[in-house]
């Protein structure tokens, strides 16, 4: 499944892209807190609208010895550049997660349910400090959030 998604998020980039002028591209590496998770985001503009697709793994480690191993995001969605002189980008799209083996025993009760669902919406906002492009996303299903660092080219 999670190959198939990025495949289908290849294909839309280059169905949208194909033909456009007047394009810009971003590349962020991404770092996820709660699973210590890194990874990509790769960004289309085409003026002031866009679209993004971004990919991410890390593992939750809890105190108690519990875990939860091989948790991949994959994330589709779209950005507007905002008309401020500071080049900011609003970004909502979806997302999709998958995890592997896990041990939660014991702490089964303090972990949300919305956690373990594959689907889920996130929001997020980037500003432009040069061709530099810090930024942030979070996830409104899991509440778990993305910090990313990007270049313009």
């Amino acid at each position: 499944m999670k190959k198939l998604l990025l495949l289908l998020s290849i294909c839309l980039l280059t169905l949208i892209t194909n033909g456009q002028t007047s394009l810009k591209n971003h590349v962020s590496a991404t770092f996820q807190p709660q699973d210590l998770g890194i990874g990509l985001k790769y960004d289309r503009m085409f003026n002031k609208v866009g679209v993004y697709t971004s990919l991410a793994y890390g593992n939750y480690k809890f105190g108690n010895g519990n875990y939860i191993n091989d948790h991949y995001k994959t994330a589709l969605g779209i950005l507007y550049q905002s008309n401020d002189p500071f080049q900011s980008f609003l970004m909502i799209g979806i997302t999709y997660h998958t995890y592997g083996e896990r041990d939660i025993t014991g702490i089964e009760h303090e972990i949300n349910e919305n956690v373990f669902k594959p689907f889920s919406f996130e929001f997020g906002a980037s500003t432009a400090i040069g061709r530099f492009l810090p930024g942030f996303r979070m996830d409104l299903g899991k509440w778990e959030g993305c910090f990313e660092l990007g270049y313009i080219f």
